[in-house]
């Protein structure tokens, strides 16, 4: 029942005549009522009218306001239903009430057929316009004529006229220009790449503006908007490659009871040469790259072990964002003294200059399609071998290799066989008596250890960062 609602239907007469067809009479009544269900308000205006009326669930919850005196029932009903957004109709006997858009239904789908002749262009290429089918409702459709070179557009008669007037732009060859924002690549460099020029038109054009980073196109419609689609599938950020790098140095010894499986073994471009000499000036000495792969549990695994040696000494944990295809390079290094004695006139002058010794790593990671990661890879080691007993300066040696692999992003590159021999060397001397120059080494004593054999291990790891992710900040250990 109604409630908290005032509602009166007055019967005042019955007056002859038909509301329709089926309907002999028509009452007169008033209606007064506020916020009445519009359920009961139709069912109190079919028992009045003697009509039945049908309606359904999308009624029920609907609430009416509304103050009519000595109006014809049938439009009374009519009043209710249309400020409630529903209509009606008859069906025989009976009205079924209906939702307005339902009423609508039948104009709107009126469909009229168009043929439209082209002069300029072929039909079937502007038939796979995407931006005439997006001009299209959802039933409409072009069928194609190649015999008179002709569009048969079929549509709602409030779209076709739209559809024909775009197709009669294009066809008589009408140009616009258009201004397309580029949001990573750079358009100067898209512009001059060559990829657009295929699908301009022979008059269409490309400028750019590099304050606003954007192409400006002159073209037909239809070439402009494939462009920009195209643009769309380009215009992508750099995928971006985090390398991490763990360089450390160990005994020989270990790095040969670590299981790690070394895939590649090839002899190292290595020159070994004095201090004072220039670089490649002496001879050749050999030793054996070798290079393997690790799963992300087992370079967690061998690092615990080998930081558990004390032998071993981590050199340096750079981790280093490079994009797509572009070189990172990784120094890791320290300075060594040199001692220069010099004379002139029967001066003896000394003077102590440094030289660099230093591990650099060169890696340029490409991301195959599938998301793996070629790395191309360059070590470089140069460190000192001793001290030339005759002028006191360090002995250098340089070693060197290149390589390429593939690995999945997370995985471990590792390298070894970066192998040099050292002897500890203490140097015992008098008090005062050692400092002086050149007579010094008469109160000295140099003392050697055993030799012992050093491997440095290059772990490297390459991991594919998601784009519109921002990447790490870097950081060195």
């Amino acid at each position: 029942m109604i409630k908290k609602v005032l509602l009166l239907i007055i019967l005042l007469s019955l007056l002859p005549g038909a509301a329709s067809s089926q309907v002999a009479k028509k009452p007169i009544i008033n209606i007064s009522c506020e916020k009445a269900d519009l359920k009961d308000v139709i069912n109190t205006i079919s028992n009045i009218s003697g009509v039945d009326i049908i309606y359904g669930n999308e009624i029920i919850g609907k609430m009416v306001t509304i103050k009519l005196k000595e109006i014809p029932w049938e439009k009374a009903l009519k009043i209710v239903l249309d400020l409630s957004g529903f209509s009606y109709e008859w069906e025989e006997n009976l009205i079924r009430v209906k939702k307005k858009i339902e009423a609508l239904k039948v104009k709107e789908e009126a469909f009229i057929t168009q043929i439209y002749i082209l002069k300029n262009i072929k039909a079937e290429e502007l038939a796979e316009s995407p931006s005439l089918r997006e001009l299209l409702t959802e039933r409409g459709k072009i069928t194609v004529d190649k015999k008179l070179n002709a569009l048969s557009i079929t549509d709602i008669e409030s779209n076709i006229g739209r559809v024909v007037a775009f197709i009669k732009r294009l066809d008589e060859g009408e140009k616009i220009t258009k201004i397309v924002p580029l949001n990573f690549s750079k358009a100067a460099n898209v512009a001059s790449s060559g990829i657009l020029t295929n699908l301009l038109s022979e008059s269409g054009m490309i400028k750019t503006d590099a304050r606003t980073n954007s192409l400006i196109i002159t073209d037909s419609e239809t070439n402009i908007k494939e462009i920009e689609q195209f643009v769309k599938k380009i215009d992508l950020p750099t995928p971006q490659v985090m390398i991490e790098a763990t360089i450390l140095e160990t005994n020989y010894d270990y790095t040969r009871t670590l299981g790690i499986d070394w895939q590649i073994q090839k002899k190292f471009a290595e020159t070994t040469y004095d201090a004072h000499m220039a670089l490649g000036a002496g001879a050749e000495t050999g030793g054996i790259f070798s290079l393997g792969t690790l799963a992300a549990d087992q370079f967690a695994t061998i690092i615990e072990a080998l930081e558990a040696k004390t032998e071993t000494t981590i050199l340096s944990n750079p981790r280093i964002a490079t994009l797509d295809n572009q070189e990172a390079k990784i120094t890791v290094g320290k300075s060594l003294p040199i001692l220069t004695t010099t004379t002139s006139e029967g001066v003896v002058t000394t003077s102590t200059t440094y030289i660099d010794t230093s591990v650099t790593l060169t890696v340029t990671p490409r991301i195959t399609p599938e998301g793996d990661v070629t790395l191309s890879i360059h070590p470089q080691v140069t460190d000192s071998l001793g001290i030339d007993a005759a002028t006191g300066s360090p002995i250098l040696a340089t070693s060197e290799a290149q390589t390429t692999v593939l690995v999945k992003s997370g995985q471990t590159v590792v390298i070894g066989g970066l192998l040099k021999e050292t002897s500890p060397t203490s140097i015992s001397k008098v008090p005062f008596l050692g400092d002086i120059p050149i007579l010094g080494w008469l109160f000295k004593k140099r003392k050697t250890g055993p030799v012992e054999k050093r491997d440095l291990l290059i772990f490297i790891t390459p991991r594919v960062i998601k784009q519109l992710e921002k990447p790490p900040e870097k950081a060195t250990k």
